[in-house]
């Protein structure tokens, strides 16, 4: 492992036709500051061996193993959109290394550094000038009618937990309880649980508001609910909430962050909580969060003829 440089883990997979411009930037920044990329094989996908080829005969690149890329690595660069990011966040959970969204996506509303903006970041990564945003993460499990762990039922998001009918077209009920008090229970498709920073994903789709990021709360929104008095509701992240939904088709999908598992239950039980761990996100040292919801979202444009 080369000395005195700084170590960049790349660990997410990327599309091939992203390969050219990531690697002309790798090797932009190479040539300007004392920098190293370690690359997770993974992200070189098998079925390119031209790709992995002309990567790794570049001095300033290493492909390594993914635990390696998450031990060695100073900083994790997300190379992607929203969900690359998520995915390099799940697979941080428990490392503690700060995340840098680098946005080769579309939207791009978590991974706010553009592409030419990384290379302006580097100095900032060697002196430590740099500035973190911390987000919660939800950790869930899934629970069976008789109160026995379900299998594959531990979830972990940092966006929202999401309690869903599944392929049915049919409502299914739901009760929700925040600590040891009853919410209430209601007919819709489902329920989203998410943190401040996921609320302008999935539970914003549904009507939900838009929280800072640096609050500590947790919002739950239905989806579709059957009434016109349920209203997303916003709690403290110190509560356990306890979603238990009810079906005829004995079967709930429950997800984290978009990964889903369909549970073949008439009944289940999911608690919801804010695990230990946050992950660390570094910020455009001059870009605020109200500048990425004008930027990305539209927020306040005006959008009237004049």
């Amino acid at each position: 492992m080369p000395a005195n440089k700084l170590l960049l883990g790349v660990a997410g997979i990327w599309k091939p036709e992203l390969c050219e411009p990531i690697q002309s930037m790798m090797m932009r920044i190479a040539n300007q500051y004392p920098v190293h990329f370690l690359i997770a094989e993974e992200a070189i996908q098998a079925h390119f061996p031209f790709i992995r080829d002309e990567f790794c005969s570049q001095p300033f690149i290493s492909i390594c193993p993914v635990e390696k890329v998450l031990d060695d690595s100073k900083f994790l660069l997300s190379l992607g959109g929203d969900g690359t990011l998520l995915r390099t966040a799940r697979q941080d959970a428990g490392r503690g290394k700060p995340i840098i969204g680098v946005n080769f996506g579309k939207l791009g509303f978590l991974t706010e550094i553009n592409p030419e903006e990384l290379e302006l970041l580097i100095p900032s990564l060697l002196d430590g000038t740099y500035t973190i945003s911390e987000r919660i993460v939800l950790e869930g499990e899934v629970f069976d009618d008789d109160g026995q762990p379900a299998d594959n039922g531990n979830f972990w998001a940092m966006n929202d937990i999401v309690v869903d009918k599944s392929g049915y077209s049919r409502l299914i009920t739901l009760n929700i309880k925040v600590g040891q008090e009853d919410v209430g229970t209601y007919r819709a498709d489902g329920v989203i649980i998410s943190t401040s920073a996921g609320s302008t994903g999935y539970s914003l789709a549904c009507g939900g508001p838009i929280l800072h990021p640096a609050l500590s709360a947790i919002l739950i929104t239905p989806v579709c609910p059957h009434s016109l008095t349920l209203r997303p509701l916003v709690v403290p992240t110190k509560e356990i909430i306890t979603v238990t939904a009810s079906t005829q088709f004995h079967k709930i999908l429950v997800s984290g962050d978009g990964h889903g598992f369909d549970f073949s239950l008439s009944t289940l039980h999911v608690t919801i909580r804010q695990a230990q761990e946050k992950i660390k996100i570094i910020k455009h040292p001059s870009r605020t969060y109200f500048d990425v919801l004008r930027s990305k979202l539209m927020w306040t444009t005006d959008g009237r003829v004049n």
